[in-house]
């Protein structure tokens, strides 16, 4: 949802007076008992200092959200990477512990978390070696693109004699087509592409 921030301005213009019951003119201090007939004054007396004031509120609400997205875009990957290596770790433990049984459960995602880890570091790798934020935003692009044009490439095939290996290989291109993401670009990858790709038009305007 949109922020109204003319409004915002208005609101925070009005100033109420307990002892008086009164809401206050921000501007020029004249009084009226309710807060909306304060704003319609202010409207009609004072519309430049409401813009003015919006207009800082923009400005401060922008640099936090631009701020927010570069956080994002430059620590979600290594907090992302962290959180699957946790993932791997505590399934590698569960097979140790009972691998007839946790094999049927686990190594399923075990496999494909392993192979989430590398292209979260390709990602990473992306992200820290892009020399503008627009480059950042192509180059996810790009491998995003291709990734989703070697799933379909590849999978499914049937490549080895083992069974078990194009088990392994069908998982990892499933990773793969995971990573690459859907058509809403709800996943990891469509999140850095979307982050990105805000952060590269607000370097346009400037």
């Amino acid at each position: 949802m949109k922020t109204d921030f003319t409004q915002k301005a208005k609101t925070e213009l009005v100033i109420f007076e307990p002892h008086q019951n009164k809401h206050t003119c921000g501007i020029c201090g004249k009084g009226y008992k309710h807060p909306k007939a304060c704003e319609n004054h202010m409207v009609t007396e004072h519309p430049e200092h409401i813009e003015r004031v919006a207009k800082k509120l923009t400005e401060k609400a922008e640099l936090n959200e631009i701020t927010y997205y570069h956080k994002m875009l430059f620590t979600y990957p290594e907090d992302t990477i962290r959180r699957t290596h946790k993932n791997i770790t505590e399934a590698k433990e569960k097979l140790d512990k009972d691998f007839e049984y946790a094999f049927s459960w686990v190594t399923e995602e075990l496999l494909k978390d392993t192979q989430k880890v590398r292209l979260l570091y390709e990602v990473k790798q992306i992200i820290e070696y892009g020399k503008t934020i627009q480059d950042i935003w192509s180059g996810l692009v790009d491998y995003r693109d291709e990734l989703k044009n070697e799933v379909l490439m590849n999978f499914p095939r049937h490549n080895s004699t083992s069974e078990f290996s194009n088990i392994h290989d069908r998982l990892k291109m499933a990773a793969k087509a995971e990573f690459a993401g859907s058509r809403m670009g709800l996943d990891f990858l469509g999140e850095m592409i979307r982050i990105a790709n805000r952060l590269s038009n607000w370097d346009d305007r400037e």
